[in-house]
């Protein structure tokens, strides 16, 4: 059984993180949530949780069996963050049955997810030589755009308060 060493390891873990950040920006633009709170609870428990375990894999296993593991992996994985940010964010100001949960959870991540394993397994299988390179960048980009969609966002949110607040005060007025 053939293993990989430590150094490939350490790189297709980062690789799988700079994925899941790419997924996490788009999980946040599905769930409209601009203010990045789950780029934050990704950044600093999912990702590195997921970085010791796709390491493990790659690690430990043969080289030809831990890529079908690490997808199902994340894709599970990634699925339980997007259910519990669901839950957190939406479904409990709201009254969902779990099994409406699962389905709108399923529905809404799942361009995410397709999105995030294609761009995992292209890099996976080419090991392009400066594929952290490239993803360092797609997420910086990936950032910026969230930035200015949550600026837009708070914008237009600033705005119609504005208009709601002198409608009130023009109807007290008369």
């Amino acid at each position: 059984m053939e293993r990989v060493n430590i150094r490939q390891a350490t790189k297709i873990s980062y690789i799988s993180v700079l994925t899941g950040l790419i997924y996490t920006y788009l999980a946040a633009f599905m769930l409209k949530d601009y203010t990045m709170t789950i780029f934050l609870h990704s950044l600093c428990v999912y990702l590195p949780l997921q970085f010791v375990i796709v390491f493990l894999i790659e690690k430990f296993l043969s080289s030809k069996v831990s890529f079908y593991i690490i997808i199902l992996f994340l894709i599970n994985y990634w699925f339980f963050i997007y259910r519990l940010e669901f839950i957190e964010q939406i479904a409990c100001w709201s009254t969902f049955s779990e099994e409406e949960i699962l389905w709108y959870s399923l529905d809404d991540s799942f361009l995410p997810i397709v999105i995030s394993i294609i761009i995992f397994s292209f890099i996976y299988h080419k090991k392009i030589k400066k594929a952290i390179k490239y993803l360092l960048i797609l997420n910086i980009l990936f950032f910026l755009i969230m930035i200015l969609f949550g600026n837009l966002h708070v914008y237009r949110y600033n705005q119609k308060l504005l208009e709601h607040k002198s409608s009130k005060t023009t109807e007290i007025d008369k």
